[in-house]
């Protein structure tokens, strides 16, 4: 895990400093660098979990990281941030779920994109929103046809806490026949800070991401992150062990 800023991400959809290659034909390397939380779920055939639908609507892996300021968020799909249409139906990406204390309860939302069904929240990528109401797998279609194994998928009510820096860029890992899409983001550790009733990051938490039609969809389960003082502790005996060291390789 990471433990100061110098190991900072960069937000550019590109997923080279996590240790990451997405491939053709199944062949990718999601194992991501020692210390990320991961998890994938990438589809071989037509099938995904719980539908159909191909590479197109693939939620394929997640990651996550810290350091001592930020939390990292990263996700690869096969679907767009502007969307796709199916027949007479138009889906939308799904916003970033976070179950804080992963009881079933999704209390922040961070929108993935601008574009968003008539029941969705407007805002921009990157807005944080204590969520409120949150939007099902083809709601307003056949809602519950997944049995709601995909749900959440879209913010449709919440209050407006800040925003962070999110990317989603499509990524051309493996040739015109498969494109991949990254979602990326950076939050501070303190984002919640100001919320009183955010149990933080400080327990065990979810994070969960489909699109609106629910045809895939993926969830990451994460431990708790250190308080604060402790990463800063952390980072600082690192920095005082290395000085050690220094000083014995010069005396030596």
């Amino acid at each position: 895990m990471g433990v100061n800023d110098s190991l900072a991400y960069v937000i550019d959809g590109k997923l080279d400093d996590w240790g990451v290659t997405p491939g053709l034909f199944g062949n990718s390397d999601w194992e991501p660098n020692s210390g990320v939380y991961w998890t994938e779920e990438d589809q071989n055939t037509d099938y995904l979990n719980p539908g159909y639908g191909g590479q197109l609507y693939d939620a394929e892996a997640i990651y996550f990281d810290y350091n001592q300021g930020h939390a990292y968020i990263a996700i690869v799909t096969g679907f767009p941030k502007s969307g796709r249409t199916s027949g007479s139906n138009k889906f939308y990406p799904g916003d970033i779920a976070i179950d804080f204390g992963r009881n079933g309860v999704y209390e922040y939302g961070i929108k993935t994109s601008k574009y968003e069904p008539l029941y969705g929240m407007s805002g921009d990528g990157g807005d944080v929103y204590r969520v409120t109401s949150w939007g099902t797998a083809y709601e307003g279609i056949h809602e519950g046809v997944w049995g709601y194994k995909s749900d959440p998928t879209v913010i449709k009510e919440g209050n407006k806490i800040g925003s962070t820096y999110l990317e989603y860029i499509k990524g051309n890992y493996a040739g015109n026949y498969k494109w991949h899409y990254i979602i990326e983001a950076r939050l501070p550790l303190d984002l919640f800070g100001n919320d009183p009733v955010a149990p933080e990051w400080y327990s065990p938490f979810r994070i969960h991401w489909t699109m609106t039609c629910g045809n895939d969809a993926i969830d990451l389960d994460v431990p708790p992150v250190p308080e604060p003082a402790t990463i800063f502790l952390l980072c600082s005996g690192l920095l005082s062990l290395l000085g050690i060291i220094g000083t014995r390789r010069k005396v030596s």
